[in-house]
């Protein structure tokens, strides 16, 4: 069989709707989620890479994570809450 089951289907639309959500955020804010989450580099770390100051990369990853969110709101993904 070469269709995956419903559970591994599902892990694979999920991986697809959050590459989705990284590639809808400007260019630079992919690169600090990227560098936080897939690299596991510090806040710290992402600065002194990018030129920029630690609190201006917190920053820029609490605006990403706040926009993800409402991209995967906005398409209907079953794994985030609509606070408002």
């Amino acid at each position: 069989d070469i269709l995956p089951d419903k559970e591994k289907e599902s892990e694979i639309l999920n991986r697809l709707d959050i590459n989705c959500a990284i590639s809808s955020l400007p260019e630079r804010e992919q690169k600090i989620i990227i560098m936080r989450y897939f690299e596991d580099k510090t806040q710290a770390e992402i600065a002194k890479k990018i030129g920029k100051s630690q609190m201006y990369v917190s920053r820029k990853e609490s605006d990403s994570k706040r926009k993800m969110k409402d991209y995967l709101i906005s398409i209907g993904y079953e794994g985030v809450e609509d606070e408002n």
